[in-house]
């Protein structure tokens, strides 16, 4: 058999330029946003369940929602720019 040996060319100048820092931690800080979104959504469920207001409830529930989708759309929307 003979085996022949690829060579990778990678480019690593992309990792020494400062925009590409500050696009990673952009992207970053926004995945850890969208996370707490979610999680905090969680919280607004939980405490519905416990502490029940028939109208303040479902509005905070809405918001919560709206709040999860604008996270996500925010992140696709940059992850797609930069």
């Amino acid at each position: 058999m003979i085996y022949r040996r690829v060579a990778m060319n990678l480019d690593l100048s992309l990792l020494t330029q400062p925009l590409f820092f500050i696009k990673a931690i952009t992207l970053i800080i926004l995945i850890s946003y969208t996370i707490f979104t979610v999680i905090m959504f969680n919280q607004i469920r939980n405490m519905n369940k416990k502490i029940y207001e028939p109208p303040t409830s479902a509005v905070i529930q809405i918001a919560g929602i709206l709040h999860i989708g604008l996270a996500l759309s925010l992140f696709l929307t940059s992850f797609a720019i930069l």
